[in-house]
């Protein structure tokens, strides 16, 4: 408990001392589901490397989707790269399921629903979208907001 107090207070401190982080970890905390853990993770996977676009930042963190093919004969189905960050995969999941609990992008899950996916395409989409989102609004620089992403 005395350790988890000092990393918490060493936490503190830190978004004191650079506010710019502390600026975008609150913005990325605008995004529906995403809390605090989540947006620290998502915000250090950010700065660690320099992003051109969402899907190299997507790639990094193995969400990008992967064919399983080998010439004509096998054609497996797709899957995710896994190739990445499997800490920031496992901080993107809750966030993922609470934006599939509260219905936060219904069009992308209604599509989803409709195809007959499993739950678990669905999160991982979710998983995948919430990555995308967070990186656009690193870059730009603005909040999140519900109507443009719906």
């Amino acid at each position: 408990t005395a350790q988890i107090k000092a990393v918490k207070q060493q936490i503190k401190q830190f978004y004191k001392q650079h506010p710019e982080y502390d600026q975008n970890r609150k913005r990325l905390m605008t995004i529906t589901g995403i809390g605090e853990t989540a947006a620290s993770v998502l915000l250090s996977n950010y700065k660690k490397h320099e992003f051109k676009t969402s899907k190299q930042f997507v790639a990094f963190i193995g969400l990008d989707p992967k064919q399983h093919e080998s010439g004509t004969s096998v054609k497996g189905k797709s899957r995710i790269s896994k190739i990445g960050k499997a800490d920031t995969r496992k901080a993107l999941f809750m966030p993922a399921l609470v934006a599939y609990r509260i219905n936060a992008f219904p069009t992308l899950i209604n599509r989803l629903k409709s195809k007959n996916k499993p739950i678990k395409v669905i999160l991982v989409a979710l998983m995948r979208k919430l990555a995308v989102i967070a990186f656009t609004l690193l870059k730009i620089g603005q909040d999140f907001q519900v109507e443009r992403y719906k």
